[in-house]
């Protein structure tokens, strides 16, 4: 279902679904990280972004500096910085993941737990194959939206071409008047 859609709240929307049946999750979030400011949005499931400040020390920013997934089984305790303001409930365990296609860095995936939670390896490479689904389709609707953009361009220079055209017959129809 990632591979074939290129909607974002869709893509999401089976990501969470499946992170939290398969891994007995409480919750998830995506951050998706724009490519032009390199700012930090929260994508809520009804499409809407908000922006986001990683919190200083926590594991987004653990992630952002290492390029590494973040396994927070929750041995650190309830105090460790786990992003409380993307909670209504602070997690006890993480995982924080980047999100990465190619060489471009597109966002995080995390998935939080209610209790201290020992990621098992067939979990973690989970965590990681649906990150890296989801960093693909985060990539291909991008894409989307640069073949978009080149084709409004597109069309508005053709539109120019056929304006110039019809001027120079306008003035070559007067010229030969």
């Amino acid at each position: 279902a990632l591979r074939t859609t290129a909607d974002l709240g869709v893509s999401w929307g089976v990501a969470a679904a499946h992170a939290k049946r398969a891994l007995a999750a409480s919750d998830s979030r995506l951050l998706r990280v724009d490519r032009k400011s390199g700012a930090l949005f929260r994508f809520e499931e009804s499409g809407v972004e908000i922006p986001y400040l990683a919190e200083h020390g926590g594991p987004v920013e653990w992630v952002m500096r290492h390029d590494r997934p973040l396994f927070d089984e929750g041995a650190a305790g309830p105090r460790a910085p786990r992003e409380t303001l993307l909670w209504q409930r602070t997690p006890a365990a993480l995982a924080t993941v980047p999100l990465v296609a190619g060489s471009t860095h597109y966002g995080f995936l995390l998935v939080g737990f209610e209790a201290t939670h020992v990621f098992s390896g067939p979990e973690r490479l989970f965590v990681q194959t649906l990150a890296d689904a989801l960093a693909l389709a985060l990539e291909r609707i991008d894409l989307f939206r640069v073949i978009e953009e080149e084709r409004a361009r597109s069309g508005q220079l053709e539109r120019r071409l056929h304006a110039a055209q019809e001027s120079a017959a306008g003035l070559m129809a007067i010229v030969s008047h």
